[in-house]
């Protein structure tokens, strides 16, 4: 995945949802040959300026990056900035589920631990020719759709994760 976000940004330089996602791999796979803080810091810090630091999400990216490094003052003052940035966002409108990540991050980089991200894929997620729907079956709902294609990314602390450390759109 690193690969394909260094193509992408080769392709749309300085595109902040491509810097973002690759400097979130870089700072918080859970493989350490993966990791790369300088390059990290780097990428979230171009996206954060190309978005005026007012994404939450990539401030959270910098972040990341920041307390990977060992810098944990910038980590938190970070995190800080990208939970005050959504809690600032209407309720209506708030991504909630968003704000507890972000809450989670900024927590961990105040006990001066570095993020890492874990991806499970849910256990009844089938595979793909099970879902098909055969000739004599009702066509496929869309909440069997919906269902059929959950994944459910975990995130915490220093927490071993699986052989697939991408599977971030937003991060």
């Amino acid at each position: 995945a690193i690969d394909d976000y260094k193509k992408a940004n080769s392709v749309i330089p300085d595109d902040p949802g491509v810097l973002n996602n690759l400097a979130w791999v870089l700072a918080t796979s859970p493989k350490d040959e993966l990791r790369e803080p300088k390059a990290a810091i780097e990428f979230a810090t171009t996206a954060c300026e190309r978005t005026q630091f007012q994404a939450a999400h990539i401030l959270s990216t910098l972040a990341a990056a920041y307390a990977d490094s060992g810098d944990f003052d910038s980590a938190v003052k970070y995190s800080t900035q990208a939970v005050e940035l959504e809690e600032a966002v209407p309720a209506e409108d708030r991504d909630e589920e968003m704000l507890g990540q972000l809450q989670k991050e900024l927590e961990s980089y105040k006990k001066k631990e570095p993020w890492r991200e874990e991806q499970n894929i849910l256990e009844d997620q089938k595979d793909e020719s099970e879902n098909e729907p055969d000739a004599d079956s009702p066509e496929t709902t869309e909440s069997e759709t919906a269902n059929s294609n959950d994944s459910e990314q975990k995130a915490s602390p220093e927490t071993p994760a699986t052989d697939d450390p991408v599977g971030v759109s937003d991060q």
